[in-house]
This record gives C-alpha cells, structure tokens and sequence, in this order.
C-alpha cells in the first residue's frame, strides 16, 4: 500500500495480534504514546476491531510497518483522528530493536504524501512529546 526504500506500509490483519503486542506490549516503546498505557491482549484485539472500523470509515487508520527485506513486522504507522479532531495526525511506533535506524524519517514524509495523495488530506499534523528528543 505505501512503500519506501526499505518498508512496506499495509493494514493491519487479524492474525498480526502477536506483533501488536509486542509494540504495543512495550513500556519502554509505549512511553511517549498516548498516555503511556500498554495494551494487554483483550486491549489489542479491541484496538484491531477500532483500526478495522477506521479503515471503512475514512479508508485509513494505522497500519503494519515491515521491512521489504526481511517480511518482519516492525511496527505500526498511520494517521488517525484523536478525539475525532478534523486534522488527520500521523502516529507511529516501532519496535525497540528496530529504534535509531531512521525509519521515521522515512515513514513520515511517505505518510504525508500518502493523506495528500490518495486521501486528498491538505493538512496532516504531528505531535511529539517533549521528553522524546530523539522524534524532534
């Protein structure tokens, strides 16, 4: 669906359940998400069934992060509405191991072109925490 030199972007599937968790299971990688809360397995199901119903409500949401070269899940990227603001933002987080590599700085340019592009989005925002100077 969104390709970059080395990832691949696509929807999530119910059978990825394992490797949510393993993003969203991770404190240390939760930290600066939300409210820093991780999800336990009944959470990440209800969290596929939330990103399923965005998906048919504006075509997009959150979306499996892979390397092209290995096939390995290494995280989520997307663009979602907190509290149903009008402006899409682009979330990601990635698995620990997969940390200071610069796929970051790849999957946000892509996911931008992707709200402009395909989604016709003409503002797409991003917020980071503070406390996280490596995502400034």
């Amino acid at each position: 669906m969104i390709e970059t030199d080395r990832l691949l972007v696509r929807p999530w599937r119910a059978s990825d359940l394992e490797e949510i968790l393993e993003v969203y299971g991770d404190p240390d990688a939760m930290r600066f998400v939300g409210d820093g809360t991780i999800l336990q397995r009944e959470d990440a199901v209800k969290w596929l069934e939330v990103t399923e119903s965005n998906y048919r409500r504006r075509g997009y949401g959150m979306f499996a992060v892979i390397r092209r070269d290995s096939r390995d899940v290494i995280g989520c990227a997307g663009l979602v509405h907190p509290a149903d603001q009008p402006e899409c933002e682009i979330k990601y987080a990635l698995k620990r191991e997969h940390w200071n590599r610069g796929y970051a700085s790849e999957l946000v340019p892509a996911m931008v072109r992707y709200a402009r592009e395909v989604h016709e989005r003409d503002t797409v925002i991003a917020t980071s925490d503070p406390r996280n100077l490596i995502s400034h």
